[in-house]
């Protein structure tokens, strides 16, 4: 099981009888090729996003984190699947500290390109495996960097990144040192991609509280 999710179980195959004259005694042929899914090609952001789902789901209880319940209660068809709209009101209600704006990309993302035409939409196993293997496409700003900058922002306060609850993220980040030379990135940019790591509020401001919730996951064992 991953997330509660069950897995089918492999079937034993019966020996299959191979036609004289092929390559190893197998036709001359290949499989076509399965389409990649979407997160695979999504941009480093959209990605983030998804690391940051499965994040917010692995700090939680098994009660509170089962979102297959939740999936099953938008599912009104039976289908397993959600469209577009359906499946941001899923993700919201899993309170998992995204924007509506981020929601919005993830969703897109996971849609694919039929979503614009009111064709796509999103099963539970496509949720599954985007939150379960989906990797920021550049490591360099990975999630080990975010909690490294956010362990030096919450070093500044005697109550960690919580201190900052009510003021302006832009104020606050103001403060980081400027990145390294060798990192070829401005101080605006390196703000950018450390935003993309903090829990937010459903208007997009950071949730200073829940992103000291989540820095303090650094030192948890299971993560070292």
């Amino acid at each position: 099981k991953l997330f509660g999710v069950p897995h089918s179980p492999t079937r034993a195959c019966s020996p299959t009888r191979r036609p004289p004259g092929s390559a190893g005694g197998l036709p001359d042929m290949q499989a076509p090729a399965r389409p990649a899914a979407p997160w695979v090609d999504a941009g480093h952001e959209a990605q983030v996003l998804l690391a940051r789902a499965r994040s917010a789901l692995l700090r939680r209880p098994r009660a509170r984190g089962n979102w297959v319940q939740a999936f099953a209660r938008y599912d009104v068809s039976g289908a397993g699947l959600l469209g577009c709209r359906q499946f941001e009101a899923f993700l919201e209600s899993l309170h998992l500290g995204l924007s509506h704006a981020e929601v919005r990309l993830v969703a897109e993302t996971l849609a694919g390109p039929r979503a614009g035409a009111g064709n796509g939409g999103v099963s539970l196993g496509a949720f599954s495996e985007a939150i379960t293997h989906a990797v920021p496409s550049d490591q360099k700003f990975g999630e080990q960097w975010a909690f490294d900058m956010a362990g030096a922002l919450a070093g500044k306060t005697l109550d960690g990144l919580g201190a900052f609850k009510g003021r302006d993220h832009r104020e606050v980040l103001s403060s980081l040192p400027p990145p390294p030379a060798e990192l070829g990135m401005s101080a605006a940019g390196l703000v950018e991609r450390l935003l993309l790591w903090l829990p937010k509020t459903p208007d997009g401001d950071v949730d200073w509280p829940s992103a000291e919730e989540w820095r303090a996951t650094a030192l948890e064992p299971w993560r070292r």
